[in-house]
């Protein structure tokens, strides 16, 4: 029912599963003049050094380009302080903070630590609209002379005066991830491709792609520390399991409020170029997307492995 022409293919669920990326070059940026909303996750590029976007490693803040798009190292939640209106900028994948040292000429890594240690975690987060696109300075709150860049570009974000507010590495682009949906493809069954139907997850092969009953969006969960929901593009539903052992019936696709059971981990593994996913359960890591008895819907079961 259809052939994925011109796509890039980042596969997504494992057993049985393939994340196929609706757009020719990721990402475009069709909303990046909404203003950044607190308690979502983004992803933020540099608008001046090609694909070179933040994440964290080692209890630093890197960049570079995400070979796995789902990868929650690379998302972050903008967070508002309530005394304050300034901002912290938080990691989805660990829930640290980014911490800057209140010093000029300082161009060691930006820390990634715990809310606790956090001294210098406060920004202003303060945006520009060029044309299309919002670009962002991240300022220390502490003095207006240190904004965060990769002007060096050692390999990782730095926060210091090496660089000016108004030009190159020190704006930034924050990327809704709405914006940028998938095709959802069984790495072993062919043309086994995830969509929405009646308020269950089906599969099969779609005549056209650009139906959006077969696009999903990954939504990092900002309080989840690596957990995703999967949105379905053309419902708004999300993806909600029952937390059962056994269970076979349908996965089925629910208004946010209903969503008791929709957060996940997207695992991926890199198989000769090609990333395939687990979606594991989050509250029981035996239960996986699968859809081994081939019952013309998705289950969310330990009857796969």
């Amino acid at each position: 029912m259809f052939r994925a022409k011109g796509t890039r293919r980042f596969i997504a669920w494992v057993l049985v599963i393939v994340f196929s990326c609706l757009m020719l070059d990721f990402p475009l940026f069709a909303n990046a003049t909404q203003e950044i909303q607190e308690g979502k996750a983004y992803m933020i590029k540099n608008s001046y050094i090609q694909d070179a976007y933040l994440y964290e490693a080692s209890g630093q803040v890197r960049y570079g380009k995400p070979t796995d798009f789902t990868d929650p190292s690379y998302y972050w939640v903008v967070e508002e302080d309530s005394d304050t209106g300034l901002s912290r900028i938080k990691n989805v994948a660990t829930g640290h903070y980014m911490n800057y040292v209140d010093q000029m000429d300082y161009n060691d890594p930006i820390a990634c630590v715990e809310l606790e240690e956090a001294q210098y975690s406060l920004f202003s987060m303060n945006g520009q609209v060029e044309g299309s696109i919002i670009k962002y300075n991240m300022i220390a709150s502490t003095n207006s002379n240190l904004v965060v860049h990769i002007e060096q570009q050692m390999g990782h974000a730095q926060c210091s005066n090496w660089a000016q507010p108004s030009w190159g590495t020190a704006n930034w682009i924050f990327i809704d991830p709405s914006e940028n949906p998938f095709l959802i493809e069984n790495s072993h069954i062919s043309g086994a491709y995830l969509y929405e139907s009646d308020g269950k997850v089906l599969y099969g092969t779609p005549e056209d792609t650009s139906n959006p009953i077969c696009h999903w969006v990954v939504e990092p969960d900002a309080n989840g520390l690596g957990k995703v929901r999967i949105k379905n593009v053309a419902t708004g539903h999300y993806m909600n399991y029952v937390d059962e052992m056994n269970y076979n019936d349908p996965v089925e696709c629910v208004d946010f409020e209903q969503a008791d059971y929709s957060l996940f981990y997207v695992n991926g593994m890199d198989e000769g170029g090609i990333i395939k996913h687990n979606i594991i359960a989050s509250t029981n890591s035996n239960l996986v997307m699968h859809i081994e008895q081939q019952l013309g819907h998705a289950q969310c079961s330990n009857w796969a492995q």
